[in-house]
């Protein structure tokens, strides 16, 4: 896979937050260079010593997990907890395909609002409260509603 092949499937996750405000990876791909090279300084640290298996290891090893029933509640709960983590991954991925779409409308909304000297930028929109937004809206010839 290209670069440009995991931007046009994977960029319109964000680096933060699932804000319109900010830039998602396709719109920022250095965001996507800064995670890489995190991950290549970090290539040193073995997995065993970090994540889920470490601590699953680590959480077996006590002596009250070693009696079967008491263990397999645990095992049945961890997997339970994979399985949400999993749903809430998935979800989380879906719902952030909207968030480009969002932001553009967004920016296009400002830049009209800029053009008719509403606002000095078209990133001013991001900050503005619901309520201008809804004064705003819907635009008429002269950029304003009535």
């Amino acid at each position: 896979m290209s670069f440009h092949q995991f931007l046009a499937a994977y960029g319109h996750r964000e680096a933060l937050d699932l804000h319109a405000s900010l830039p998602g990876w396709g719109d920022s791909p250095s965001t996507v260079f800064a995670l890489l090279k995190g991950m290549i300084d970090s290539a040193d640290i073995q997995p065993e010593q970090v994540g889920v298996a470490n601590v699953e290891r680590r959480l077996f090893l006590r002596a009250a997990l070693r009696i079967g029933s008491v263990r397999h509640l645990v095992e049945r709960q961890l997997g339970r907890g994979r399985d949400y983590t999993q749903f809430r991954e998935d979800t989380h991925f879906n719902t952030a395909m909207a968030r480009p779409v969002v932001r553009r409308i967004l920016i296009e909304y400002g830049r009209r609002m800029a053009e008719v000297g509403a606002l000095t930028d078209p990133e001013q929109i991001f900050g503005l409260p619901r309520q201008d937004l809804d004064l705003a809206w819907p635009p008429t010839s002269h950029g304003c509603a009535t």
